[in-house]
């Protein structure tokens, strides 16, 4: 893993694209894009980047509406 190949990848990434768990948006992380990538490939070589927690679809349905949520049974 390298910086240049990053870069291709960040440059690849939709520019409306939704933000990540730690809501810091493509924008966001482009203002110090060169400190950023320089900081990610080290974590990646000392093995020391965790990435976060995906937050899916279903967690977010239950972390925003937990009162209308309604399990029903499946009849077989």
């Amino acid at each position: 893993m390298n910086k240049e190949l990053l870069l291709e990848c960040f440059t690849q990434l939709k520019g409306k694209a939704a933000s990540g768990i730690d809501n810091i948006t493509k924008d966001q992380y482009a203002i110090h894009l060169d400190a950023n990538l320089d900081n990610l490939v080290e974590r990646l070589h000392k093995m020391a980047y965790k990435p976060q927690p995906v937050l899916t679809h279903v967690q977010s349905f239950f972390a925003q509406k937990p009162q209308q949520v309604y399990f029903h049974r499946i009849k077989k």
